[in-house]
């Protein structure tokens, strides 16, 4: 398991400090989002339209992500962004190889990773604060832009985001997801 873990960390420093990965090969897996859990938003900040859901159209359709935040009042300039990727091992959560913390006006600024910097531009925030708006992302699925061609490592993931403020939660949810490797058992692939 050990061995796992280390190659996942390699190819997730490499993806998010040198960049994206050469496309050699097609992606051989799926992502298939499942739940959003622990959806929480702060009213002073976030209108009712904000929330998150998993869309599946059909069991045939792959699954996709709806996101609106609905920003109602100048978030505060010390307002910190927070990504966490967790693995499932032995039916527990424990935190992965992706950890990041910013301040979410230098996230905005001068944020240049590949995949924590496209986070932005998926729902196209404004280059500097204060944010204000409605910010939506409809049918989302991660494109192979930021998927490497094999993601090794556990079958169950989840994926924290949260916004804080001097210690209090703006915003937080979590996006559970599981990792269908199905087509490379057949031999397929996803190009």
């Amino acid at each position: 398991m050990w061995l796992r873990q280390l190659v996942v960390a390699v190819v997730a420093i490499a993806v998010l400090v040198v960049g994206r990965l050469p496309r050699a090969a097609a992606r051989n897996y799926e992502i298939v989002f499942e739940r959003i859990e622990g959806h929480e938003a702060n009213p002073e900040y976030f209108g009712p339209k904000t929330g998150m859901h998993v869309r599946r159209p059909s069991k045939a359709e792959p699954s996709s992500l709806y996101d609106c935040l609905d920003i109602v009042k100048p978030l505060p300039n010390d307002t910190l962004v927070e990504v966490i990727l967790y693995e499932r091992h032995d039916n527990k959560y424990v935190p992965g190889f992706i950890k990041y913390r910013n301040n979410l006006c230098e996230y905005l600024a001068k944020e240049r990773k590949p995949i924590i910097s496209d986070f932005g531009k998926i729902f196209r925030f404004p280059p500097t604060c204060p944010i204000v708006g409605r910010f939506t992302v409809e049918n989302y699925r991660p494109d192979d832009k930021i998927l490497p061609p094999v993601l090794p490592g556990p079958e169950h993931w989840k994926l924290f985001f949260g916004l804080t403020s001097q210690g209090a939660t703006l915003i937080k949810h979590a996006v559970v997801f599981s990792i269908d490797r199905s087509k490379a058992i057949r031999g397929g692939g996803r190009g």
